[in-house]
């Protein structure tokens, strides 16, 4: 059993791969797996959907951890397939697979650490005492935008709602401003209407405006 020993799974995606049934499945979450050889495989695995064993095929390593901490748990919250089959993941986590990064990485389709995108992002999403990526979408230009609690977006003063480039570099033309009278929670899920205009799900004390 590939989730054994689960805590909780958070979000799933389909991947298209090249052989039958021609996707596997992605869980995503907070959990780990240990290895033979010591750390942990953690946050994200690949299933067979024929039979729920583990594809092999999709393999992240140490997964989600802290930042120098390659053993310790921490939860992928949010997960998005490009059409390129690369994996966008978001969560608590501060590393990947050994490389730091701030709660943002983007896979291979096989599940290596894309370095360029990661060393793109800078600092990632930072700031305030809970800090998560909840939503991710991934736009039909290839932007990719991204919703959940954070206050900076890879140096820039953005809260709950942001949007990065193909490239993972932080997009300077998207600026939305998030308008409270009381506290803001956080940014959850994201849609796209099909006039391009983005829809956020917020979690907020008072009704927010954006």
């Amino acid at each position: 059993d590939p989730l054994s020993g689960a805590l909780e799974v958070n979000a799933i995606a389909l991947q298209p791969v090249d052989t039958a049934p021609h996707f596997r499945i992605l869980a995503a979450g907070f959990f780990q797996r240990p290895f033979s050889n010591g750390g942990f495989h953690s946050g994200l695995v690949a299933l067979n959907p024929a039979n729920g064993a583990r594809d092999t095929a999709f393999d992240v390593v140490h997964g989600a951890h802290l930042s120098g901490q390659s053993n310790s748990l921490t939860s992928i919250s949010s997960i998005a397939v490009q059409p390129d089959r690369k994996v966008l993941v978001g969560g608590q986590f501060t590393g990947f697979n050994n490389a730091s990064c701030g709660r943002l990485a983007r896979l291979t389709s096989t599940g290596d650490n894309d370095s360029s995108f990661i060393g793109n992002l800078g600092g990632g999403l930072t700031g305030g005492s809970f800090i998560d990526v909840s939503g991710i979408l991934v736009q039909g230009d290839g932007k990719i935008a991204v919703a959940g609690h954070f206050t900076t977006a890879s140096g820039n003063s953005q809260s709950c709602l942001a949007r990065y480039l193909s490239t993972g570099a932080f997009d300077t033309g998207f600026r939305p401003v998030i308008t409270l009278s009381g506290s803001l929670l956080g940014g959850y899920g994201l849609a796209m209407q099909p006039d391009g205009k983005l829809v956020v799900a917020l979690m907020a004390l008072v009704p927010a405006m954006c």
